[in-house]
């Protein structure tokens, strides 16, 4: 017979007559098994780590992800997160409101860590400071969305601790923290062309986490203050038109930078100097219980804890005041999809006009069975000082024991009143409250 004609390749050093066919099958074949072995270590996809000590006795981590974006070339973002690191324990991850920084967590997160638990805290995109600011480079417009911090962020998060920790998950969610971990939790994704929501997805998140810990977190923004409206719908087109972020804060990137003397740091300091004692008469009722902040509590809120917002997400938390609580692309609908799977615990403060316990607690009707959701009300505080000491021993002693056992806290019908005083009550009916 007539034999076909082979090409003679040289590979690694070996000589064979092998077909072409051959040839290119195995480089198909070890580009698999390359990609396969990357997915293992946890780089797919361009997806890198890192984690050096930082003050206070935690530990910073950085989560890098790289991808193609077809418009603007390689786009990498950047994820800071802070560690109370505690190896083996029940992990909770504890994330910031809007405008604030993970260094706003951390009078909750000493007090979990005190009590056992090992402690995450993640900047979202668009905040922290410094060198640990979460961001996307280079930036392009709608980088800072709502929407990318539910698809992109989170998912990374909630893998990165899962796989670190080998522990199931416990999540506590502060204010903007909480709707886009509802979100996450509620099976929202990017197919590549929208927003979607899969029950499916959010039955397989549920598989990693145990619990979800929702700290006044607005069911959606239609029932907020009036007098926040007034203050912020006038400047929505600007905030569309206009994508930067605000200067609130310097590029300080750690308590001990903090402390050095520049001019930019000066000037920061003159002005808040005039600006902070005025700042809790200034604010709306419902954000801010000024009487409930211990000396120099709200001074170190304003100096260390804030973020310089990016109008980007700004320009959807203030769109949703009249519009509906969607994805920006209308597919999803954020105040209707509560498809959270896993126990939680919702925390509301009477005081609070931009979460409304009334409200908030009726729209907890929404979620699944599965959710089991146990309802605690505070008296006597508001949206911001929520997080302050003052209320550590209500908050996290009622985390705390719906952690360890939620029946112990209270069932699934009632709703559970505490005050500063330490005096409970117990209804059945949520609606009389």
């Amino acid at each position: 017979k007539i034999q076909p004609k082979r090409a003679k390749a040289n590979i690694w050093g070996i000589g064979d007559y092998i077909s072409l066919q051959r040839l290119i099958m195995k480089f198909v074949l070890f580009g698999l098994v390359l990609l396969i072995e990357l997915k293992s270590l946890g780089l797919a996809f361009g997806v890198e780590s890192s984690s050096t000590a930082c003050d206070g006795g935690m530990e910073c981590h950085q989560i890098i992800s790289s991808k193609e974006d077809h418009s603007h070339g390689l786009k990498t973002l950047y994820l800071n997160l802070r560690r109370y690191p505690r190896p083996g324990a029940p992990v909770i991850i504890m994330s910031h409101a809007v405008v604030l920084n993970n260094l706003a967590m951390t009078t909750l997160g000493e007090y979990f860590w005190n009590a056992g638990y090992d402690v995450w805290m993640p900047n979202m995109r668009a905040h922290g400071n410094g060198a640990e600011l979460s961001r996307m480079e280079p930036y392009s417009p709608g980088d800072y969305h709502f929407d990318r911090i539910v698809s992109e962020d989170w998912p990374l998060v909630a893998d990165y601790v899962f796989e670190t920790t080998k522990q199931p998950l416990n999540i506590l969610g502060y204010s903007m923290g909480g709707m886009t971990w509802e979100q996450y939790l509620s099976g929202v994704h990017f197919d590549g062309a929208s927003m979607k929501q899969s029950d499916e997805l959010a039955y397989e998140r549920s598989k990693k986490v145990a619990s979800f810990i929702a700290l006044t977190v607005p069911s959606d923004l239609s029932a907020i203050n009036p007098t926040v409206k007034k203050l912020l719908n006038p400047l929505l087109p600007w905030f569309r038109k206009y994508r930067v972020t605000l200067p609130f804060t310097t590029s300080s990137s750690s308590l001990e930078r903090y402390r050095h003397m520049t001019y930019t740091e000066w000037a920061r300091r003159f002005v808040l100097s005039f600006f902070t004692p005025v700042l809790p008469k200034i604010l709306p009722g419902g954000i801010l219980e000024a009487q409930n902040g211990l000396p120099g509590e709200f001074d170190r809120l304003v100096k260390k804890q804030l973020s310089s917002p990016h109008l980007d997400f700004v320009g959807d938390l203030v769109s949703w005041f009249d519009g509906e609580y969607e994805s920006l692309d209308g597919v999803v609908n954020y105040g209707q999809n509560k498809k959270v799977m896993v126990p939680t615990l919702m925390i509301y403060a009477t005081e609070d006009q931009l979460a409304s316990a009334d409200y908030c607690l009726k729209q907890s009707e929404l979620y699944p069975k599965e959710a089991e959701v146990r309802k605690v009300l505070i008296r006597g505080f508001s949206h911001i000082d929520i997080s302050f000491a003052k209320a550590l021993p209500l908050v996290g002693a009622s985390v705390l024991t719906f952690l360890n056992n939620p029946d112990d806290l209270c069932t699934v019908d009632e709703l559970l009143v505490l005050d500063g005083r330490g005096s409970t009550e117990i209804s059945d009916n949520p609606e009389d409250k």
